[in-house]
């Protein structure tokens, strides 16, 4: 619902430039051969496995900090509404 709710109003979000650089990067690696691509079953069948052995390190606190900010500074709400959907999935 995020996305979704994001999609509605993109052209008033602005993407840091390093979404681009990660994306550029991914492409990449795909084009390359380098990285396998599953399909959104495998992949949330993957996820699903693994939620049990997930720990949210100190690193990647900060990191989801910055992006609530980040998303509160484009609506207000909307920060708390990307850590909740994070959170309770």
């Amino acid at each position: 619902m995020l996305w979704a709710d994001m999609a509605g109003n993109e052209k008033e979000l602005e993407s840091p430039a390093w979404h681009g650089e990660i994306l550029n990067e991914r492409e990449a690696a795909l084009n390359a051969g380098k990285v396998a691509v599953s399909s959104w079953q495998e992949a949330k069948e993957r996820i699903q496995k693994s939620l049990m052995r997930v720990k949210i390190l100190s690193t990647a606190e900060s990191d989801l900090e910055e992006g609530h900010r980040f998303y509160e500074a484009q609506a207000d709400g909307l920060g708390t509404y990307f850590l909740d959907t994070l959170y309770s999935h």
